[in-house]
């Protein structure tokens, strides 16, 4: 996980807020590799992105995560092996995977729905990110808007740049 310090540098520096957001409603991790699942395509697209991980039910500083794989598939089929993964103790089973999701999405939820399951890591030390530290707020949010208007996240934006500029 990151320190404290780097998280409070993020949040400060205003990156946190310029990625997508991962809410959380029980916002409960382990080290290692965490899985979270989340209904329908939505996330189906971000894998290798960094996300901003948030606890909707708390007012604590979010932290940042990456993305480290992203799997398609329905609600009822989700590999138990997977499960073990899951963020959420109580979701680590198929039937509680089930139970939970219908808690946050609705009964109606059917269990042959399709999900996304994204496979995140809390980012030790992100170099792009540590570049960006280095910037002004002004420049930051530059490369922001710039990266919106390719329809890139800031991240990938920075390594374009960064690619053209080497190359």
């Amino acid at each position: 996980m990151t320190t404290a310090h780097d998280q409070n540098l993020w949040h400060s520096q205003g990156i946190a807020n310029m990625l997508k957001k991962l809410l959380f409603q029980n916002a409960v991790f382990h080290r290692g590799i965490n899985v979270t699942v989340r209904n329908g395509y939505k996330w189906g697209a971000a894998n290798g992105e960094l996300v901003s991980v948030e606890d909707v039910e708390d007012n604590r500083e979010p932290e940042i995560a990456h993305i480290l794989g992203v799997l398609t598939v329905k609600l009822n089929k989700i590999p138990e092996g997977i499960l073990a993964l899951e963020h959420d103790p109580k979701c680590r089973t198929r039937r509680g995977i089930i139970a939970e999701m219908k808690r946050v999405y609705g009964n109606d939820l059917k269990e042959d729905a399709p999900v996304t399951v994204l496979f995140f890591e809390f980012e030790k030390e992100e170099p792009l990110i540590d570049l960006a530290l280095d910037l002004d707020e002004a420049v930051i949010s530059r490369l922001a808007l710039k990266a919106h208007e390719k329809e890139l996240t800031l991240n990938e934006y920075i390594v374009d740049v960064l690619t053209e500029y080497t190359t």
